[in-house]
């Protein structure tokens, strides 16, 4: 098999409830993130950078 070649991962469901109408603010309602930190990725590529900072 050469660089341009790849073997497709196989995927299954996971049963996690959640699929790809899901938001982010669905997957954290109900939990407590005080004191947690994130690491935001993609400012550059279309979100605002105040989205970023917020």
């Amino acid at each position: 098999m050469n660089h341009l070649q790849h073997q497709p991962t196989p995927q299954a469901p996971i049963g996690s409830g959640f699929n790809h109408h899901t938001t982010a603010a669905m997957v954290v309602e109900g939990m407590d993130l005080s004191g947690c930190a994130a690491i935001v990725t993609g400012g550059y590529s279309g979100l605002r950078t105040l989205d970023t900072l917020w």
